[in-house]
């Protein structure tokens, strides 16, 4: 004979029904579930609801004069049997093989109705057993057995979910609580606009379930560019079209808190690309969270505002503005890749693409639980390409980095991966070529600036400093652009000043300075009688000290004058700024003998601590003919 065992938990006392029923079965093979409820003699009229990820088994109960059939028979799920007219039960619904994905477990009374009151889910001694969990091969965590709640009249009984994941192990996420509503519903906020930030009116929206689980809903969003829809939890596909627009679809996973149910759809006009290789880069996601898109564009400079992440700040940026990041929510940025630039060596650089996230739900798994995507559209093929948060592997704390792609040649290459630190290989690198004695010049500093690696391979080429109105432009006398991590060579070229100012093996790192200062003389400022010894740097710290010591005493920036002059006759201070990048320039204007010491002195004031390592000094002594020597800080072998 057949064993089979079952189990049942009652309580006897007041007005609960005096009976039970308690489910029996036999221990199941084949890695099959069976999920049976029961209960006692009232109420008469029961639904037992299992959503599977092929769609929900149920049956309306006996008493529904409504028009719905209800569904018994799935490919991998059957509704075995069904209670006829009374109590009791039971109603069995059997799993026939556990397939990836959610499964979620509830039921439905109507209460029975007695002169002493109305008999619910409180009054049933409904039991809800799950056989199957002793199989080996579904590593079952959680429990087999339910109990009715004990209080409340709602007539919704939300059990539990069965969460399979790919190896088909069970886990089991118990709820065990009576709602008011049908479970496994959300109410779900479908935002749209547009790459400013501004919200679309009038969008259709059509939100379709990548499985039978779910169904179609399709509105159009209000004034405030929204729609809210109540979906069955589900992942699903979100379309919009608006004529004028762009057609998009961003995923959207509608989940019990924490996940966030709410999802931003970025809506773009096909004006905005000028060029036919432009690409234009979206992150959207829902809820108040914070997130970070960054591009690195080797050889370029991709703008980054202060002051953008307030709602309505990109507004009035005209829409086809390329190499500038936009908006809070969505970001975007417009990648302008022109095809033929003798500035910019675009041959075998990549841009690349990844996001930081930040925000309230990072605890509880962070990108994925906002809904976030990336999406890269383009002039020829509308969207082009869309990413979605890959799971968190169990090697990683809480990936909150999200490596996503590369862009070579205009073609996109996916390497989506998360990781728990900063993912950079470089950042955005400024250069600044001062004039190295103060005071008003016929002539300003129009220097040409050239840029390469260490394989000698042209990165970038200033013909002269960025004007304000170009895309390159950050401030005056300042070339800014992305830079790998890595060693560098500067040279800066201006004809009517003293050149070319040579800065080589500049090491650019995480631990840097992401910036150098150069120093070039004016030619009429100098002649056969003057030498000039000049102090550069980064951008940190914002003083050193440049000194020379002779017998006569010590020059610095601490001991000139108002009118230059220090407590050494023939030795002048010409410049001594000190707000970063420098110069620091002492003038000898007379031929003096003897031995003269220069050495430079980071005080630290601000208590900035930023070393010498760090801040890339250069130290030039320049005579009539130009640069006759350069002391840099020579790097420690294998230390960047």
């Amino acid at each position: 004979p057949v064993e089979r065992k079952g189990r049942a938990q009652f309580e006897v006392h007041g007005d609960l029904n005096k009976c039970i029923c308690v489910a029996v079965g036999e221990d199941m093979t084949d890695n099959q579930v069976r999920v049976v409820l029961t209960w006692a003699e009232f109420p008469h009229s029961v639904v037992l609801c299992v959503k599977t990820p092929e769609g929900k088994i149920w049956k309306p109960p006996h008493d529904d004069k409504g028009d719905e059939l209800g569904c018994t028979l799935l490919p991998n799920a059957e509704l075995e049997c069904v209670h006829a007219e009374g109590g009791y039960g039971p109603i069995s619904v059997l799993l026939k093989k556990m397939l990836p994905g959610r499964y979620h477990i509830f039921a439905k009374c109507n209460p029975y109705k007695m002169a002493k009151g109305d008999v619910g889910w409180a009054q049933s001694n409904a039991q809800l057993t799950l056989f199957g969990g002793e199989q080996e091969a579904l590593e079952w965590s959680g429990p087999t057995h339910f109990t009715h709640p004990k209080e409340g009249e709602a007539p919704w009984w939300d059990i539990c979910f069965l969460d399979v994941d790919a190896k088909g192990c069970v886990k089991v996420r118990s709820f065990n609580e009576l709602v008011e509503d049908e479970p496994g519903n959300r109410l779900t906020t479908v935002i749209c606009k547009d790459i400013n930030g501004k919200p679309v009116q009038g969008v259709k929206v059509l939100c379709q379930a990548d499985t039978t689980a779910g169904s179609q809903e399709t509105d159009e969003t209000d004034e405030e560019g929204k729609l809210q829809v109540l979906l069955a939890l589900a992942q699903y596909t979100v379309k919009v079209e608006k004529q004028g627009y762009i057609n998009t679809a961003v995923r959207l996973m509608v989940d019990l808190e924490p996940s966030c149910c709410e999802v931003v759809v970025p809506m773009v006009r096909p004006e905005v690309f000028s060029q036919g290789q432009d690409l234009l880069c979206v992150l959207s996601w829902g809820g108040t969270d914070i997130a970070e898109l960054h591009v690195e564009t080797p050889g370029r400079l991709l703008k980054r505002p202060v002051g953008f992440e307030h709602e309505f700040a990109s507004y009035d940026i005209p829409m086809t503005t390329p190499m500038q990041m936009r908006g809070s929510n969505p970001k975007s940025c417009l990648l302008s890749r022109p095809s033929q630039d003798p500035l910019v060596c675009m041959e075998g650089i990549e841009d690349r693409l990844y996001v930081y996230f930040k925000g309230g739900r990072l605890e509880e798994g962070g990108l994925d639980l906002c809904n976030m995507q990336l999406s890269i559209f383009s002039y020829k093929e509308g969207m082009e390409a869309k990413f979605n948060p890959p799971p968190l592997a169990e090697n990683l704390q809480h990936g909150s980095y999200w490596e996503i792609a590369t862009v070579k040649g205009g073609a996109v290459e996916a390497n989506s991966a998360r990781c728990d630190h900063d993912p950079a290989t470089g950042g955005t690198y400024c250069v600044r070529v001062l004039p190295a004695k103060d005071g008003e010049r016929e002539f300003p500093a129009n220097a040409e600036l050239v840029i390469r690696n260490t394989d000698d391979k042209l990165i970038r080429r200033f013909a002269e400093p960025p004007a304000v109105d170009t895309a390159d432009y950050s401030v005056d006398q300042e070339y800014s652009l992305f830079l790998n991590f890595g060693r560098y060579t500067f040279e800066a070229v201006d004809g009517q000043w003293h050149g070319p100012v040579l800065a080589q093996n500049i090491v650019y790192h995480k631990n840097t300075q992401p910036s150098l200062g150069l120093s070039m003389v004016e030619t009429r400022e100098i002649d056969a009688k003057t030498c000039l010894v000049t102090l550069s740097w980064a951008g940190k710290p914002m003083d050193l000290d440049l000194c020379m010591r002779c017998a006569d005493g010590v020059v610095s920036s601490h001991t000139k004058t108002d009118t230059k002059g220090t407590p050494v006759k023939g030795v002048k201070y010409e410049n001594c700024v000190s707000e970063g990048f420098g110069p620091k320039t002492i003038s000898l204007t007379q031929q003096m003998a003897g031995n003269f010491k220069v050495y430079v002195m980071n005080k630290d004031p601000k208590g900035e601590a930023v070393s010498f390592l760090q801040c890339n000094p250069i130290v030039n002594i320049i005579i009539y003919t130009g640069v006759w020597r350069q002391y840099q800080i020579k790097k420690p072998e294998g230390r960047e």
